[in-house]
């Protein structure tokens, strides 16, 4: 039968459990890359827009030589990266929005773990399946997730330890497809779709594929007829996937062979990166996690426990992995902890040590030596979550200082940085060292969770006929419960923080006023918090609100061309626009985004939102509209040269656009000038019934003035009509004031008026 034996595996499952306790309690809740925040940005934009986009990342753009995203033919910006734990995050959030208050991001985060941990219990399964026993099953298990630096990428959302699951399922599938008649095809299909899976995860995970048919081919040489049926079997998987990656290439890039990383296929041999990936001091398997040396004491025991061609299979996958990554430019991954392009063997590495531990487990020299290698390990590791290893990563000059030199050991310099008063990394702490606030009653949840996964494990080991599924239901059901409560509290803590407070008004003001349809444009300087403001706005934000954020004004913002593809998206939305200019000061320079925007749009509403910066609303017009030529000229150098009104009948209720075009000459009058529009009932001209104010100049500080000294600028201005406006004749007027004196400009004509008349208006009543 292809299902568990619930009894035999119940162990399995608890150790997992066990495992996930563990890896709440060091639950740190923030995005720690930016590819991290790639990935989860498509799972959150398509849960909630139906989009894969990035366009929270614009400002990464230039922010790297790699940066994670890249520009696509219909002007969005999207990762690079496989589609898979973008689409594992889209249900987590999908989930999450059901209810209120609980962090998204948080969530989302949760695939780390929930992956370390599940590929523990496979490990266990598969281990006491090939002949191992349970004890040495449950420590190899227990090693994996606890004494590699699987502990440090169980906090965070990574697509390679998924791929290690499957790349595990798919050997341990093969494995149950021996000895079975009725059932293997089941199993080669698992073994199939598995393998098939991972490319939807990383695309190089082909790989896996080309392993297994190769195991296939080896171990059916005898019966050539039954090894080609199942070969096709085993291979039918990948045809639904390469049809569904190429469709999602050929929407995002316009071809079916681009992913994104066209440009990044730059490989090349190097003994200086194999040493690297395996002993190097930054980057290196057995110096991140010495535990796993003991698998080198394995290798000779497994060849002879395991059948030639099956012990091939694990060998020769994970040394196909570790030539592969040693080849390609970046095979460090650099700003990570260890090698984590071996993250997808991991697992199967694992197995060389279970080896050693079966083999010599009657050796006295032995027990002591896993002991000091696994406590190595585990503090090793620990020294990666006690703070933020980025911090530590940035203080290195040079990559290969990093690789060569022992000074920059990353367990040893991440432990300094926190005694030098870095924050702690922990979701339910916060300070640093001699001023750490623990918050116990928020990690009551998940210490309970890990007491409940002890109490199973020790129960499903001590009796002979555990109670099969059902203890493994209650299991789950209680550890949703105790998650759920974890992120609650720690959700709590994060809203609690000075950080999130400032921009509570901006969320909720978000949260009121949006509508269906509408975008969020944000810009900000050079040195504002982009990763956390992004962060911020996918965890908490419950509107379905697509949102493009971009730096402005350095060498690292947004270019004129990209700017444009973006606008020119929004625009064809048709849709309200909100702009966020992040960290506003009034006497910042107008950004070209707000430049365009006052040409392009009609600002409905305008708000300074504390630290949040200044929030607008600008919307299209709604009726057909004309353009006059106007030609009127005011005191101190500025010229009407025309404007745009509705055409035709104008309805009581309803916003009134209408735009001035305005020309300034090269000298203009000093200090600030506003441009004002009226509507004024015809029967009693006094009577102003709607108006519209907008800034238009200030030639001593021409950079954030709309108008600048010898150029032209269309300004809209929205009238907001009265519902209750009798129907009738109304008369729309213009001009300029001084913005401090109030005192109107006067035309140069022979009038002498300080207002140009545009057009009268007949308006209906909003109930015909």
């Amino acid at each position: 039968m292809i299902a568990l034996r619930g009894r035999a595996y119940a162990h399995a499952f608890w150790l997992g459990l066990l495992l996930f306790a563990v890896y709440l309690l060091s639950f740190s809740g923030r995005f720690h890359v930016m590819d991290e925040v790639a990935v989860f940005a498509v799972g959150h934009n398509l849960a909630v827009n139906g989009q894969a986009d990035i366009n929270q990342l614009i400002w990464t753009n230039h922010w790297t030589p790699h940066p994670p995203g890249v520009w696509g033919v219909d002007g969005n910006l999207y990762t690079k990266k496989a589609p898979g734990v973008s689409l594992l995050a889209a249900g987590l959030v999908w989930l999450a929005r059901l209810g209120s208050g609980i962090s998204t991001v948080f969530v989302g985060l949760l695939v780390g773990g929930l992956t370390v941990a599940a590929t523990a219990s496979l490990l266990v399964v598969w281990l006491e399946d090939v002949g191992f026993s349970r004890p040495v099953a449950l420590l190899t298990g227990l090693g994996y997730g606890l004494c590699t630096f699987a502990w440090v990428y169980a906090r965070m959302l990574w697509d390679l330890p998924v791929v290690g699951l499957l790349g595990l399922a798919m050997v341990w599938a093969l494995h149950r497809v021996k000895g079975q008649t009725s059932r293997a095809w089941l199993w080669l299909l698992l073994a199939g779709v598995s393998a098939a899976l991972a490319v939807i995860f990383r695309y190089e995970s082909l790989y896996l594929a080309g392993c297994g048919a190769l195991y296939l081919l080896a171990s059916g040489v005898r019966r050539p007829g039954q090894a080609v049926r199942r070969l096709a079997l085993f291979l039918a998987p990948l045809l639904p996937v390469a049809l569904a990656l190429i469709v999602y290439n050929q929407t995002r890039f316009g071809a079916v062979s681009d992913t994104g990383y066209t440009s990044e296929l730059s490989f090349h041999f190097s003994w200086f990166s194999l040493y690297g990936l395996t002993f190097s001091p930054g980057q290196g398997l057995f110096t991140t996690s010495p535990f796993l040396l003991l698998g080198l004491l394995g290798v000779a025991p497994l060849r002879r426990r395991l059948p030639p061609v099956y012990f091939w299979l694990i060998a020769g996958m994970a040394l196909a992995v570790w030539l592969f990554y040693s080849a390609w430019f970046a095979w460090g991954g650099v700003w990570n902890w260890g090698p984590r392009f071996l993250l997808s063997v991991l697992p199967l590495l694992m197995i060389f040590v279970a080896a050693a531990l079966e083999e010599y487990r009657g050796r006295a020299w032995l027990w002591p030596l896993a002991a000091l290698l696994g406590l190595l390990s585990l503090v090793g590791n620990g020294a990666g979550m006690v703070t933020d290893f980025n911090a530590f990563f940035a203080g290195i000059d040079s990559n290969r200082d990093f690789v060569l030199h022992w000074k920059h050991f990353p367990p040893v310099g991440n432990w300094r940085i926190f005694l030098a008063g870095e924050p702690i990394d922990l979701a339910w702490a916060e300070g640093s060292l001699g001023n750490i606030r623990w918050h116990w009653a928020a990690a009551l949840p998940a210490a309970l969770l890990l007491l409940l996964a002890g109490a199973g494990l020790w129960h499903a080991l001590r009796r002979p006929k555990p109670p099969g599924w059902l203890g493994v239901v209650l299991g789950m059901g209680l550890a949703l419960f105790f998650t759920g409560q974890s992120l609650g509290s720690y959700s709590r803590l994060e809203q609690a923080q000075p950080t999130y407070q400032a921009d509570v008004a901006l969320l909720v003001g978000l949260g009121q006023q949006t509508e269906p349809g509408d975008a969020l444009l944000i810009t900000a300087p050079a040195y504002a918090d982009f990763q956390e403001l992004a962060a911020r706005l996918m965890a908490y934000a419950r509107v379905s609100l697509p949102v493009s954020f971009w730096m402005e004004g350095s060498e690292r913002g947004i270019r004129d061309d990209e700017r444009a593809r973006v606008l020119a998206a929004a625009t064809e939305s048709g849709g309200r626009l909100w702009l966020l200019e992040r960290w506003h000061s009034p006497a910042d320079a107008l950004t070209p985004t707000a430049r365009w925007l006052e040409t392009q749009r009609y600002l409905a509403q305008q708000t300074d939102i504390g630290a949040s910066g200044r929030l607008s609303l600008f919307v299209a017009e709604a009726v057909p509209t004309t353009t006059v030529p106007a030609g009127v000229t005011f005191q101190g150098g500025l010229l009407l040269e025309n404007f745009t009104v509705p055409a035709g009948v104008v309805t009581a209720g309803t916003d009134l656009p209408v735009r001035l075009g305005w020309r300034a000459e090269e000298s203009v009058r000093p200090g600030p000038i506003t441009s004002f529009v009226h509507l004024l009932a015809e029967r009693n001209l006094s009577q102003r019934v709607a108006e519209s104010d907008r800034f238009l100049l200030d030639s001593q500080q021409p950079a954030r003035s709309p108008l600048r000294p010898g150029q032209s600028v269309a300004q809209g201005h929205l009238l907001r009509l009265p519902r209750e406006l009798p129907p009738g004749r109304y008369v729309l007027v213009a001009g300029l004031y001084d913005s401090e004196t109030v005192e109107r400009l006067r035309r140069v004509d022979a009038s002498g008026d300080d207002f140009v008349y545009l057009t009268t208006f007949d308006i209906v009543s909003a109930d015909e």
